[in-house]
């Protein structure tokens, strides 16, 4: 089984009610964009949970 990185964006609500609009999932080593920031999050060094 591959790991997943999941980024969630534009939330409606808040805390434990929060939903999110946007969700896109990727391998972990793979860079994710994150458009709103003008920002690319490197991913190669997360670790996965067992």
């Amino acid at each position: 089984m591959a790991a997943t990185c999941v980024l969630l964006t534009e939330p409606t609500g808040a805390g434990e009610a929060a939903d999110y609009w946007t969700e896109r999932a990727g391998e972990f080593g793979d860079p994710v964009s994150i458009e709103a920031l003008d920002f690319t999050l490197e991913t190669r060094d997360f670790q996965t949970l067992s």
